[in-house]
């Protein structure tokens, strides 16, 4: 896929993710309130685009060429600790949110996983109902970065042994020695490994229905084939909900909430496009958007290929000869949904019933688990848990508006993200979550 041709837009400087004035800040953001950034004694990472709307920071930039210090808690980097880093992470962000905010959650991305590239997709209201081809062509840049991410992963795994044999030559004492050290590692193989962490795949972090919405097409663009990236886990911020068109134009009026006057005349107008569009949707017998976001994200068939949990070839002989699960088996990675109850535009109980229809669609009877996050009992023990990730897990907070909850609870937020990817990382990372109750 090709990308289409723009113009180059400038690179998120660093002096504008911290130092926007309360002055600059867009009439939205007395509802979908920023987070307070970690410290740091080195200036932020910048963002540099690869296309409208798509924006990156790869470890090889210079302003990632320096670890920050004395960052706030609970942010670290977690790549030394962990079994499996992605060599990605992609976060779509909310509607009509400029980059300035949604680079609010993808510098602390940079601080947890140094080594990865950090991928930003914006999301605004014409582009959400633009047709999905539209949409689609949007997305290509992304879609074409990320699997190129793989191939290079795949050619750096590759070059190794490669280098190895040219080196060994072909004499009778090398090919001796290199049977023996293949029988070496097939021997260890089960053995625990105390080598670095493995780097490939991805992680993904959503927030609301306008980034939901390029999260599901993105998945349903990836190749399906051996060499699609992995996604490791899945974070959903406010979302997914059941657009209505009462919230759909609150949702799209947003940017005009310091001026309720005009805001009301222009969300009267929205409101009556999106009813007569969904009257049209349903005349012609189709789902709406948002019915078809939320039943693709939990379709298992979109996971096919691009879970991390999947089996691999070698993987699936051992289950084989062991008499286990079957090689193709399809499992959805990892889930964590971040929300609350005082959400003014994506009600909480539509996200739990989503979870739930996940977490039953994963393993029949089952339910996802719950930790109130209002709770500073609930926290302390999420803190202190050992086990590892469930298939889908839920939390809720009571007074965090839409889009605002690490504004309300920095520590928490980045708590919960950081125990779940660390969980999700671990030495079962790439093995089907477990647990579930």
């Amino acid at each position: 896929m090709q990308s289409q041709p723009h113009t180059p837009a400038p690179a998120l400087s660093a002096a504008s993710i911290y130092t926007t004035s309360a002055a600059q800040q867009p009439a939205s953001t007395s509802f979908s309130h920023v987070p307070a950034p970690p410290k740091a004694t080195a200036p932020p990472p910048q963002f540099y685009p690869i296309a409208p709307s798509i924006y990156v920071s790869r470890p090889t930039d210079k302003e990632r060429a320096s670890q920050l210090t004395d960052i706030a808690e609970p942010l670290r980097p977690l790549d030394a600790a962990l079994a499996t880093s992605p060599r990605d992470v992609v976060i779509f962000g909310w509607m009509d949110a400029p980059l300035r905010l949604v680079a609010k959650y993808a510098v602390p991305y940079t601080v947890l996983f140094p080594q990865a590239n950090v991928y930003i997709k914006l999301s605004n209201g014409k582009s959400y109902l633009s047709s999905e081809a539209r949409r689609k062509r949007d997305l290509e840049p992304l879609v074409d970065h990320v699997c190129r991410d793989v191939a290079q992963a795949d050619r750096d795994a590759s070059s190794a042994p490669a280098e190895l044999s040219t080196e060994l030559g072909d004499s009778t004492v090398t090919l001796l020695d290199t049977s023996q050290t293949l029988a070496d590692a097939a021997a260890n193989a089960d053995k625990p490994s105390s080598s670095p962490s493995q780097h490939g795949g991805l992680v993904i972090h959503s927030f609301s229905d306008g980034g939901a919405g390029n999260l599901a097409l993105f998945l349903s663009m990836l190749p399906r084939t051996s060499s699609a990236p992995r996604v490791h886990s899945l974070i959903m911020d406010s979302s997914p909900g059941k657009s209505t068109p009462a919230s759909g134009a609150s949702a799209f009026t947003m940017p005009l909430a310091h001026r309720p006057a005009l805001r009301a005349v222009v969300r009267f107008f929205v409101y009556l496009g999106l009813y007569l569009l969904k009257i049209w949707t349903r005349l012609k017998g189709q789902p709406t958007r948002a019915e078809k976001m939320r039943s693709t994200l939990n379709a298992l068939h979109t996971w096919t290929w691009v879970t991390a949990s999947r089996n691999t070839t070698v993987e699936a002989a051992a289950a084989a000869k062991a008499g286990a699960a079957a090689a193709d088996e399809v499992q959805v990675p990892p889930r964590m949904y971040l929300y609350s109850k005082s959400d003014k535009l994506i009600p909480w109980r539509y996200v739990e019933e989503h979870a739930h229809h996940l977490a039953h669609s994963s393993r029949p009877g089952s339910s996802p688990r719950l930790v109130e996050m209002q709770s500073a009992d609930a926290k302390s023990a999420l803190a202190s848990c050992d086990s590892g990730p469930m298939a889908v897990e839920l939390r809720r907070w009571d007074d965090a508006p839409h889009c605002g909850i690490v504004r309300s609870d920095f520590k928490g937020y980045w708590s919960a993200v950081v125990q779940f990817h660390t969980a999700v990382l671990s030495s079962q990372a790439s093995s089907t979550a477990t647990g579930q109750a």
